[in-house]
């Protein structure tokens, strides 16, 4: 059987959990955590995937523009609330947008191919591009975001020192195009999808921080006295 320590903070009546509550603790973590995988399977399986893979393709140069970001060297920056883009996401802020629009930011080096989602006004630096869409009532810019995301851009990129990716390779890519309405649904589920595993993600770090507590508390029961 285990026991608690019995261990109380100096001066005040806060009683550390007992070995047996942590390990309540985590196996109800368990339990939701499953519970949520089960619900990103059915979303996936029953609202998303269904919903692209009959649907046609559309080479990306018919439905957005890329345009190359420009120079803004960390002492050019000026303090603000504007985020700049590199290749691989945030790199800074500046006090001015070079885009006042939301937007997609691609790795064109360095990070070739990476995806940023940015919902508001952003500069992006020319190791990236960011990306315009041309008609909203064809392509939903959050739905381009997620496929970017998950595009595997080593069929396209170019090998060398420094690898990189052209823009019209990347405008050649094929992206599967349901109606707007199904895309919008699909970002739907999948802002769902993404915050339950944020949700499954925190739980399961209070899971390690609980097995290491439940450690500490079996070893003090042991050898209290």
């Amino acid at each position: 059987m285990l026991y608690s320590s019995g261990v109380t903070d100096s001066g005040s009546n806060k009683r550390e959990p007992s070995a047996l509550e942590i390990i309540q603790g985590i196996k109800a973590r368990d339990s939701e955590i499953e519970s949520s995988l089960l619900d990103i399977d059915r979303e996936i399986s029953e609202k998303i995937s269904s919903r692209t893979e009959n649907s046609i393709k559309e080479k990306l140069g018919n439905l957005i523009k890329l345009h190359y970001g420009k120079a803004l060297k960390a002492a050019d920056r000026v303090h603000g609330e504007i985020p700049v883009y590199g290749s691989n996401g945030i790199v800074g802020y500046h006090n001015k947008p070079l885009w006042e629009k939301p937007t997609v930011i691609i790795g064109r080096k360095g990070s070739v191919g990476e995806a940023n989602y940015c919902q508001g006004c952003s500069w992006t630096i020319d190791t990236a591009y960011y990306v315009e869409v041309l008609d909203a009532s064809k392509l939903n810019l959050e739905y381009f975001y997620y496929f970017a995301d998950q595009f595997d851009i080593t069929a396209i990129s170019q090998k060398g020192v420094k690898p990189g990716v052209n823009r019209n390779d990347y405008l050649n890519i094929e992206i599967p195009l349901p109606p707007i309405e199904e895309q919008n649904a699909i970002v739907d589920s999948l802002r769902k999808v993404y915050a339950k595993i944020e949700k499954g993600s925190r739980l399961y770090e209070d899971n390690i921080e609980s097995l290491s507590s439940l450690k500490s508390s079996i070893l003090s029961a042991s050898f209290r006295i």
